[in-house]
């Protein structure tokens, strides 16, 4: 009885020390509004596609927001969607999630970045030969 009370407790000594030591999964937070701009520009960058492909423009939401569409001209075999997985990857330690909306008669793929159930900005591909 003892030896099974001694393993119990090493058990949950163990544990609670995993819980305290294990994996940070504190939420990362960008700095600023320009900075988190900046690391969804170098995303698009990083994927082989020069300044003048890319566009922004802001779309006024409400009084109190507006939101920003950055669009891209690609190419028929630019990979959306290992694009999207690799954006969705990287914002997810900052607490940014990602979803696409894609209509296949529609040369337009517009992945939305939000946090907080509020959208803060979309990348609007948009296919062209």
């Amino acid at each position: 009885m003892q030896k099974i009370l001694l393993l119990l407790t090493l058990c949950i000594s163990l544990a609670a020390g995993l819980l305290f030591l294990g994996p940070d999964n504190h939420v990362k937070e960008f700095s600023s509004e320009q900075l988190f701009e900046e690391f969804i520009f170098r995303q698009v960058y990083d994927f082989g596609y020069p300044h003048e492909r890319v566009r922004t423009q802001e779309v006024r939401v409400n009084d109190r927001f507006s939101r920003q569409i950055i669009t891209v001209d690609v190419n028929g075999s630019f990979p959306k969607t290992k694009f999207h997985r690799n954006l969705a990857d990287s914002l997810r330690s900052y607490g940014v999630t990602t979803y696409a909306v894609v209509q296949m008669s529609d040369p337009v793929t517009e992945i939305h970045l939000s946090k907080n159930q509020t959208v803060l900005k979309t990348i609007r591909l948009i296919r062209s030969n």
